[in-house]
């Protein structure tokens, strides 16, 4: 029913705030690792660390006009297809290309923070909205407990190869989110602001079993269209 689908489409984008935490923190393990296997000095990782926060606190001050201009769902399978492609470049270089792959992955942390929650409330029924965007909240502590737990499974293998795994297992959370958004819909907010209602009241009904376009004010949208 519709709300299965609704489930579905707060688990997939919630998803993002699973990412979010896994790096934050599998880099905590991973540094005990690359940091001799890399001969480190204190500064170049605390550049590793810093760097994917830095890259995401920008990305996250832009991610306004990209969600604008492309949409919440574009932009979240557009952070999930970065965050696989930094997480691989991350597990395979030295210490520079560890760093080019914290910042790539740390854009794709910014735009899918952001775009995640939103996506979960203006597709979210009202009664359900609530307690649906608090899945992202979730997802980020859950991220983080698995990321420890993975950390420590990996850790008994040898030195070189644990934190490069440990890095590239955040391909896998970001391309299964990818996929499961090939299934989802638009969100029927940026289709009214966009002037595009007919298909808003389409995506309304397919998440809802009906179009509540005249029954919810929407956060002010009709007001957004005049």
């Amino acid at each position: 029913g519709q709300t299965n689908f609704v489930m579905k489409l707060a688990l997939i984008a919630s998803m993002s705030g699973l990412l979010f935490g896994y790096d934050t923190g599998v880099v905590s393990g991973a540094l005990i690792f690359l940091e001799p296997d890399l001969g480190l000095t204190d500064l170049q990782a605390e550049i590793v660390v810093s760097s994917t926060v830095l890259a995401a606190a920008i990305s996250a001050f832009y991610g306004h006009n990209v969600m604008s201009l492309y949409g919440r769902k574009r932009t979240l399978v557009v952070a999930s297809i970065v965050f696989v492609i930094g997480s691989l470049v991350m597990a395979v270089g030295n210490y520079e290309i560890l760093v080019l792959g914290r910042i790539i992955v740390g854009v794709a942390i910014g735009f899918a923070s952001e775009a995640g929650p939103l996506y979960i409330s203006e597709c979210a029924p009202p009664e359900l909205r609530g307690s649906l965007t608090t899945l992202f909240n979730v997802a980020v502590v859950g991220g983080q407990v698995f990321a420890s737990i993975l950390c420590g499974m990996l850790s008994y293998l040898p030195q070189n190869v644990s934190w490069r795994l440990m890095l590239a297992l955040g391909a896998v959370p970001a391309f299964t989110q990818m996929v499961g958004f090939m299934s989802l819909p638009l969100s029927p907010t940026w289709l009214v602001i966009k002037g595009r209602n007919e298909d808003a009241a389409n995506v309304l009904y397919q998440i809802r079993g009906e179009s509540p376009v005249a029954q919810e004010p929407s956060n002010g949208l009709d007001k957004t269209n005049n």
